[in-house]
């Protein structure tokens, strides 16, 4: 009877382990398989939204371009007074709408009786309501500005120059970028610069909107005992040329910046940002010089394959313990 035991204990036990083993092996394939395809969603989700992001941007360079081109010639046909400039620009201004602003910028002394800076500005001041400017001075030396210089050192023809997003509280507390082009005079000589004003608040809104709506669909949301629980699982941010921010809610330390800039593009590297790990992909946008990154935390990419796999080893271990149960009582029988 004891040898019916020890030889049934020796079967259960072996019986046992070789189903413990198929048991480990198939759950770390799962969490594993689980795991690669987190990744690779949340590798997608980073792609498509940079995609999306961009094509709004370059939509953005196409018609300001457009309307640059455009808007120039009807500048450079109403050369022959100050009067007729500011004529020129605010008859643009009222065909399209989409821009906030416009400025002729003319060399030193080009119009007697101005004086040595003479910048015609145009801009509205309210949805309807266009406000003419004369600007200029040794406080506004435009000279010596990136924009004028950049301007005028291009060729007719040739692309013009989109600045670096800036803040601006003179007309409105907004955040603007302008794309300059070139003056030319009837005899083809460069005299000055033109170029528009546009408003970015609509990145702000579009980068809320986005991170908002990942955020809602991962079940992500902040703790209003800790605001800053959740605050950075998942963030998009838009930097300039530069490297400073122009929309987001993190801030990069100047090492990962560095690392961020250094390249065209980055896809879905492991990087610390402010000792916290991220998942990082970033596009460097031709058009604008711009660059943009979405991050995502760690445990947000991973916590769909953490919590799945907690699921199969609480039911896979309950399992192993029935079928232990049911196959030691089969075997001593």
């Amino acid at each position: 009877m004891k040898k019916k035991n020890k030889l049934s204990r020796r079967i259960t036990w072996r019986v046992i382990g070789i189903i413990v083993f198929f048991n480990v092996f198939i759950i770390g394939a799962v969490i594993l398989f689980d795991l690669v395809m987190a990744l690779l969603q949340s590798e997608t989700r980073a792609q498509h939204l940079i995609d999306g992001i961009e094509g709004k941007l370059e939509t953005m360079v196409q018609v300001v371009k457009t309307t640059t081109f455009n808007n120039r010639v009807e500048v450079e046909g109403h050369l022959d007074s100050p009067e007729t400039v500011f004529d020129a620009l605010e008859r643009e201004l009222r065909v399209n709408k989409r821009i906030v602003g416009c400025f002729a910028a003319f060399e030193p002394d080009y119009y007697k009786g101005q004086g040595r800076w003479f910048e015609a500005y145009a801009y509205y001041t309210d949805s309807t309501h266009i406000e003419r400017q004369k600007i200029g001075s040794p406080r506004h030396d435009y000279f010596n500005g990136v924009w004028y210089k950049k301007g005028f050192s291009l060729d007719r023809g040739a692309d013009g120059y989109l600045t670096d997003p800036y803040f601006d509280d003179s007309v409105g507390s907004s955040l603007y970028c302008s794309y300059v082009l070139p003056i030319c005079d009837h005899e083809g000589q460069k005299v000055g610069v033109y170029g528009v004003d546009l408003n970015l608040d609509w990145i702000y809104a579009t980068i809320n909107a986005e991170e908002n709506k990942v955020k809602k669909m991962e079940n992500v949301e902040n703790d209003p005992n800790d605001p800053d629980d959740n605050e950075n699982a998942f963030f998009i941010q838009i930097l300039d040329s530069q490297g400073k921010k122009i929309a987001g809610s993190e801030t990069f330390d100047d090492k990962t910046l560095q690392k961020i800039l250094k390249k065209d593009s980055i896809g879905f590297k492991r990087m610390k940002v402010n000792d916290i790990t991220y998942f990082v992909t970033s596009k460097r946008i031709a058009s604008t010089g711009w660059t943009l990154v979405v991050a995502q935390h760690i445990d947000f990419v991973l916590l769909f394959g953490y919590f799945l796999g907690i699921i199969i080893l609480f039911f896979m271990t309950v399992g192993g313990i029935v079928i232990f149960f049911f196959m030691s009582r089969s075997i001593r029988r």
